[in-house]
């Protein structure tokens, strides 16, 4: 065998999650958005000594908190806002110029994208504006991820009767 993969390391992980969601309409009788939902996830992880190096055993979402926002706007459009702060533990070689790399630590980030919905009782039209203020980040690695972008679709139910 010229080459296997194989674990050879122990790696100790926990966490936690907790979610919040509440019919803010029906608790303020008809005022504010009609729906919120928060959610903050941890995680941590722990490698023992060895002989062997990993450049990214480490590299793990390490915080994560989420809002979002949903308001009916008529009974068939609806919008929902959503905003995310990561915070990534490790490292990732920033790559310079001249070809040499630096070592450097993942900064946290906040995302922020909205959603728009039409829907009937035989079609869906979506609209989405993903990083709506073109955040330049990096999720994992030397890797930037994208800048605001935007996609749409639809569905259509048949019915064969």
């Amino acid at each position: 065998d010229l080459w296997r993969s194989q674990n050879l390391t122990e790696i100790k992980s926990y966490g936690a999650e907790l979610q919040f969601e509440a019919d803010v309409n029906k608790l303020l009788s008809g005022y504010g958005p009609d729906n919120v939902n928060l959610g903050y996830y941890f995680n941590s992880q722990f490698k023992n000594e060895s002989d062997f190096i990993s450049y990214y055993v480490l590299d793990y979402l390490k915080n994560k908190f989420v809002f979002s926002i949903n308001q009916n706007i008529t009974p068939v459009i609806f919008i929902n806002f959503r905003g995310s702060y990561l915070d990534r533990a490790g490292t990732y070689s920033a790559y310079i110029n001249n070809g040499t790399s630096v070592e450097k630590p993942y900064l946290p980030f906040w995302l922020f994208d909205l959603k728009a919905m039409y829907q009937s009782s035989s079609m869906k039209v979506h609209f989405s504006i993903n990083n709506i203020f073109n955040k330049k980040y990096f999720d994992i690695g030397n890797i930037i991820q994208p800048g605001i972008w935007i996609k749409a679709g639809f569905s259509y139910k048949l019915n064969f009767k």
